[in-house]
């Protein structure tokens, strides 16, 4: 599934810093908000938005997959009051192709 994080002033999530380790880091914002779809709409006045897919199923076989599915809580639980949003860029398809 498409998840986009959005940040901005609004959204589920306050934010309580931001660090880049390596390179630019990402604009400051108060909050981000988790929407997921791939015809969801993003929040008007968004600083930045990260897509990707909560998907692991190029790393796994079908079996860890299953596994992961039946384990893996939703996003927005009302029992997670903490998170930790890690963006790695991915290189371009060019660069793949070097390493």
């Amino acid at each position: 599934m498409l998840v986009s994080f959005v940040g901005g002033d609004v959204g589920t999530w306050e934010v309580e810093r931001i660090s880049a380790v390596r390179g630019a880091g990402l604009p400051s914002v108060a909050r981000v908000d988790v929407v997921e779809g791939w015809g969801a709409e993003v929040p008007d006045g968004a600083a930045w938005i990260l897509r990707g897919v909560t998907s692991s199923e190029r790393y796994v076989t079908r079996a860890e997959q299953e596994t992961l599915r039946l384990s893996q809580p939703p996003l927005g639980r009302p029992q997670a009051t903490v998170a930790a949003l890690i963006p790695v860029r991915a290189p371009l398809e060019r660069d793949r192709r070097t390493l």
